[in-house]
């Protein structure tokens, strides 16, 4: 009798969702990530504060740097320098008084935030599919991929994009939980972390039709009176906020461009844009920190046949929805959701850039989950290629690695980002880029920074070649010369810089020093009027209106802008002062001595506040400490004059 053959089944390896992966392998899957991302950010510790946007935000912000009651409700209840971001700039002023201010420990924070975000994006879309190879290469390649970097390297970017990430994806999350348990308390959870969202950044106001979004890969009834009522508290905060951003929208329009571009124009280079994000999210090639326009009448034939990428997303979301391939259908919208705000104001008006890598920082998750869903499929449709999918993966993955560790060291500091950039955005030779002068002026000011002065005016002169109206290239070219002891030669460049942008209170403040150089008093007056009129709290203006009150020996009229400006700028010695000689002159005595005091407490090494004092103390009878105040200004190295000291003996 034959033996009957036993038929046995073998068990096909299968992708590592989360009913198949352990907790331990999930562990070392997700600390293996963690540890990459690190390592391929970490040349991100060694770069320094760029002189793009981290002055004007972080470094010299004074709501940033002295963050005190005042300082909080303005933050809230008005604009800085057309941006509202009060709870990404009140987080950067905490990590600043922690901090120190030291750019390392912040470009630590920024990795650890992006890390942050890295396992917010695993959770939300393991929590969406129950798939942990969806959350896994969707996190992975979003935590790796180079076109993350400048959200990551360049602080002002980190300061609100990686903050507003947060809140977004922690919104996004309550309200799956929310679904899950229908416990109205993660609703409310949902709505106020959507709310600190919107204090971070306007682009958060995606998140309320991402909701939608949701419901419909939920299978959800969208226009059933539960879903509906909801949304309505998200919807009503996207419409204050959205009403905010539109508001700046013309002040955000630059008006130092060269050439302005028509309606059809402006929608081609949104188009452009767009399909430029999609094949950088592939792979990320030729990155630049600021992607130039191309020139009035040279715009390459390739540029108008971008909208039909555009059109061709829209139709491939369109044929999701009608095969009811759900999360396809997801992906597209999550993507096109969170970047139409960008793309929108890239066809309203025309802005200093093309494009920005940090445009896509939230939005590449939709993209990345469409590479994952694609995975997915692959490896259940033909199992024999699984290993190779996963193995092309990690090489992949490898790849954006690398990509970012080199991009990150471009961000190492104003004068290699903008060298770079630069670089990158030459057109053919012999003729200018008009659009590289901001670039040319910000590396000029590096390079005055780093005591290349002939570097600098080389930069500034190359900015000015490539765009005659470039106002901010004049105003630094006459800072140097005012530099170097040259006033009138400085006046040409400061006149022709107001002559071409006349809301620029720097350059009034700068004219006004000149002037006041001169001895050209009242004109200096005005133009400090002028750069305070424009901007109250522009430190350096108010400060030199002191002097020039003092100077005109206005005592009454320099105190006020001396407690203004220390209002400002709490530890300057010199300040302090300027307000107890003035107070002096004014015979405010009690006053007088409490200034000179706290003058010296903040300058124990500055001997000429001790002969300050020492003349307050002559002044008012005191010749013992008046004696010893200018003992010690002489051993701290300032000649006192013989005929003083021998009189106070």
């Amino acid at each position: 009798m034959s033996k009957a053959k036993q038929k046995t089944t073998r068990r096909k390896a299968a992708a590592p969702t989360s009913a198949t992966i352990s907790k331990k392998a999930a562990l070392l899957f997700l600390a293996g990530l963690v540890l990459a991302i690190f390592l391929a950010y970490s040349p991100v510790l060694k770069t320094d504060f760029i002189n793009y946007d981290d002055d004007i935000y972080i470094t010299e912000n004074p709501l940033i740097q002295n963050l005190n009651a005042a300082n909080l409700r303005l933050l809230f209840t008005d604009y800085y320098y057309n941006q509202y971001s009060p709870i990404a700039m009140v987080l950067m002023a905490v990590q600043f008084k922690v901090l120190g201010g030291s750019p390392a420990a912040l470009k630590f924070i920024s990795i650890l935030l992006h890390l942050a975000n890295t396992w917010l994006v695993f959770l939300f879309i393991r929590l969406l599919f129950k798939r942990f190879d969806y959350a896994i290469i969707t996190a992975g390649l979003f935590g790796l991929h180079a076109l993350q970097v400048e959200s990551v390297a360049w602080l002002t970017a980190s300061m609100k994009i990686g903050a507003y990430s947060l809140f977004f994806l922690g919104s996004l999350l309550a309200y799956l939980y929310y679904l899950q348990k229908k416990n109205t308390g993660l609703l409310i959870l949902s709505v106020f972390l959507f709310l600190l969202s919107c204090f971070s950044k306007e682009q958060a106001i995606a998140l309320a039709p991402v909701l939608l979004a949701i419901d419909y890969l939920k299978e959800r009834q969208l226009l059933s009176r539960a879903v509906l009522l909801e949304k309505v508290p998200f919807f009503l905060i996207a419409l204050v906020f959205g009403f905010v951003t539109l508001s700046v929208k013309e002040d955000m329009q630059s008006a130092q461009m060269v050439v302005y571009y028509s309606a059809w124009e402006r929608l081609v280079f949104a188009s452009f844009a767009f399909a430029s994000y999609l094949a950088k999210l592939v792979l990320p090639l030729n990155l630049s920190a600021f992607y130039t326009y191309p020139l009035k009448g040279a715009i390459p034939v390739h540029y108008f046949l971008t909208p039909i990428v555009a059109a061709a997303v829209l139709y491939a979301l369109y044929y999701a929805w009608k095969k009811d391939k759900r999360i396809i259908a997801f992906g597209i919208l999550f993507f096109l959701i969170n970047i139409f705000l960008t793309i929108l104001s890239q066809i309203m008006s025309v802005r200093e850039v093309l494009m920005a890598d940090r445009y896509v920082y939230l939005p590449s998750i939709g993209f990345f989950l469409l590479a994952a869903y694609g995975i997915g499929q692959l490896s259940k449709s033909w199992p024999h290629l699984q290993k190779i999918a996963w193995g092309s993966l990690a090489v992949y993955g490898l790849v954006l690695a690398s990509l970012s560790y080199q991009r990150a060291q471009v961000w190492g500091n104003s004068i290699t980002l903008f060298s770079d950039v630069i670089e990158k955005g030459q057109v053919e030779q012999g003729k200018y880029n008009p659009f590289l002068a901001l670039a040319y002026n910000n590396r000029g000011i590096a390079r005055k920074n780093a005591g290349d002065i002939q570097g600098a005016l080389a930069d500034y002169s190359q900015a000015i070649a490539s765009n005659a109206n470039y106002a901010r290239a004049y105003l630094n070219r006459a800072n140097i010369a005012f530099s170097a002891g040259q006033f009138e030669e400085s006046l040409k460049d400061y006149n022709l810089s107001l002559q071409l942008d006349s809301a620029q209170a720097q350059a009034y403040s700068s004219r006004g020093s000149a002037l006041a150089s001169l001895n050209r008093l009242n004109p200096a007056l005005e133009d400090f009027n002028r750069a305070i009129a424009l901007d109250p709290n522009f430190a350096d203006a108010v400060a030199n209106r002191a002097l020039t009150y003092y100077t005109l020996r206005q005592y009454a009229l320099a105190l006020p802008d001396i407690d203004h400006y220390l209002s400002l700028q709490p530890g300057a010695a010199d300040m302090v002062n300027m307000k107890a000689l003035s107070l002096l002159e004014l015979n405010r005595l009690p006053e007088a001595e409490e200034a000179f005091n706290r003058a010296i407490q903040l300058g124990p090494n500055d001997g000429s506040l001790y002969l300050n004092r020492s003349i307050f103390y002559n002044r008012t009878g005191r010749k013992a400490q008046a004696l010893q105040d200018a003992q010690r200004a002489q051993a701290l190295g300032i000649a006192v004059d013989p005929q003083y000291l021998q009189s106070l003996n």
